[in-house]
């Protein structure tokens, strides 16, 4: 995400960001993914200023998919680690706006809650 805001053809910003690794769905079967809260800009720093997006979304979410992808299996076979064979060859990413982030904020606080009968499940 840093690399595609700062390019130039994106953004040309340093963003920040909140991530949160969740490794089961709501039903807790496997199934690991990340959300993501991204402001709607980024810092120039050569010009010391906030800079906000160009379009609609800061990035294309099928570039994002792709790269993210691909960064993923070559820092999974540089630590030893066998991906296995059912890995999709395709990874989607949802870019959706969320206003000024508070429900998706808040959606990852409470998302940290253990459901009933799963004490301790869930470690942060």
């Amino acid at each position: 995400l840093k690399d595609f805001g700062v390019n130039p053809k994106n953004l040309g910003a340093d963003i920040g960001m909140t991530a949160v690794l969740h490794t089961h769905n709501r039903r807790l079967e496997y199934h690991p993914h990340v959300h993501v809260v991204v402001p709607g800009g980024g810092v120039d720093k050569s010009r010391k200023q906030w800079k906000k997006k160009k379009r609609k979304y800061l990035f294309n979410e099928f570039a994002l998919a792709r790269v993210f992808r691909a960064r993923f299996r070559d820092a999974a076979t540089k630590a030893g680690l066998r991906l296995p064979d059912s890995l999709p060859s395709k990874w989607v990413v949802d870019c959706r706006c969320a206003g000024k982030g508070l429900s998706a904020l808040k959606f990852l606080t409470e998302s940290r809650r253990s459901p009933k009968g799963v004490s301790g499940f869930f470690c942060w």
